[in-house]
């Protein structure tokens, strides 16, 4: 009987069944089948993603449930899907928002006399400023969205603490939210260009309509404990929001 190459359990079939890898023969050497395997695990992981961004924006909290109910295959993972978006969201959001700023520097009034100061200090003109700005901004992005999960799940955990969910539960359910946000974050630096409507609409709004439908189809599908739970999640949202963007403007300027 033939061993698997990688772990050394006996091999039944094509498969490990302690491992999973698929047995392995000198063809696999091969060039062709070596740019084969290239070409299939890329189109499997790429079909993958694109379902599972699918469903995470259009059925908010379908996801959480599938993952919690063991269906896991069909779809990436919660934390890789997590720092998947972290990577795309920082590489793609500087050059979304290369002629403008990221964040509203401008609006904050108590922020003007530094960026003069920066500007001065540095020699910088505006455009080279921006640039400096938002790689430095959207570097920090992912962090701050690490820390909001990791709060976000224990309040979670606290108000649900009814339903004797593990904490993984709530985990899983934080993630998806704020990829879900991550993901609108990048559509508020191209609204920002379409009027404050749209832009306030997308930072304020819809986080607020993903996160009801995703905790009624999560947690409970009745609506006034729903509705109450969203109203309590989105205050602390939006309060962790607005200090988030002091902290981090204050922060950006001085690692510039």
């Amino acid at each position: 009987m033939a061993n698997c190459t990688n772990c050394g359990a006996a091999l039944i079939g094509k498969f490990c069944s302690n491992c999973g890898q698929k047995k392995f023969t000198l063809h696999d050497l091969t060039i062709s089948k070596f740019i084969f395997n290239f070409f299939e695990d890329f189109f499997k992981f790429d079909s993958n993603v694109f379902r599972t961004l699918r469903y995470l924006l259009f059925r908010p909290g379908f996801l959480s449930a599938e993952y919690v109910k063991g269906r896991i295959a069909s779809y990436v993972k919660p934390l890789k899907l997590f720092v998947f978006t972290c990577v795309v969201v920082v590489f793609l959001g500087q050059y979304i928002a290369k002629n403008d700023y990221s964040f509203p520097l401008e609006e904050l009034s108590f922020f003007q006399a530094k960026v003069e100061k920066i500007s001065v200090e540095k020699n910088m003109g505006k455009e080279a400023f921006i640039e400096k700005f938002n790689s430095v901004y959207f570097s920090k992005i992912p962090f701050y969205f690490l820390i909001v999960v990791v709060v976000f799940t224990i309040i979670l955990s606290l108000i649900f603490f009814k339903q004797k969910r593990v904490i993984a539960e709530h985990l899983v359910f934080s993630l998806h939210f704020f990829t879900a946000c991550l993901i609108l974050s990048l559509l508020e630096s191209v609204a920002d260009k379409l009027g404050d409507f749209t832009y306030y609409f997308i930072l304020f709004v819809l986080p607020f309509i993903y996160l009801f439908f995703a905790v009624r189809y999560f947690y409970t599908n009745k609506i006034i404990p729903s509705i109450a739970a969203t109203l309590f999640l989105y205050a602390v949202y939006v309060v962790i929001q607005y200090y988030w963007l002091i902290l981090t403007g204050y922060i950006t300027l001085n690692l510039i």
